[in-house]
């Protein structure tokens, strides 16, 4: 029951937002981190933590995407991979 109500709250969430599960660009993603937290970070750092597989990303022939929907609950948890 209780799993149900979870999915039926997720494709609620994801029907009425359009951005709720966007590809972002790095620069998109920079942005994005710094309106979530407040503080800059440059590219290198964001290729860095890709490499150390501390960020969860998507890459798409050559170029990395981060899906929001991804990125928000990695925020929430602490941003923890």
């Amino acid at each position: 029951m209780e799993l149900n109500r979870k999915m039926d709250l997720l494709l609620t969430n994801k029907s009425t937002d359009p951005e709720f599960d966007k590809l972002m660009s790095l620069v998109e993603y920079q942005q994005y981190h710094f309106e979530r937290t407040g503080k800059r970070i440059a590219k290198q750092t964001i290729y860095d933590q890709i490499t150390k597989g501390k960020i969860p990303n998507e890459k798409h022939g050559k170029f990395v995407y981060f899906r929001k929907s991804t990125i928000d609950r990695w925020f929430d948890n602490g941003r923890q991979k």
